[in-house]
């Protein structure tokens, strides 16, 4: 499983999906290393808007701290799969 790295994150355009259960959930379109462009879905709680608007679209490095943190619960899950 290849997950983006932090500088493909800030480079990537995030795009809003939807609202479920008090978080707005963004999809994030990177473009990896071998040219081809790949996706990851992060929620962002509504309880972090603020004073802020959350808009349809977003540069990746707005969001980097949320989708930083879905790529860590990824790597923790995928890392807990492959414990016998």
């Amino acid at each position: 499983m290849n997950l983006p790295t932090l500088v493909q994150i800030a480079k990537g355009d995030a795009y809003f999906v939807e609202y479920n259960q008090g978080k707005l959930w963004y999809e994030l379109i990177y473009q990896m290393d071998n040219g081809y462009s790949d996706k990851l879905r992060f929620p962002i709680p509504v309880d972090d808007a603020g004073d802020g608007a959350f808009v349809i679209q977003m540069k990746g490095i707005n969001v980097q701290r949320w989708a930083r943190k879905q790529v860590e619960l990824i790597r923790q899950a995928v890392d807990e799969a492959r414990m016998p």
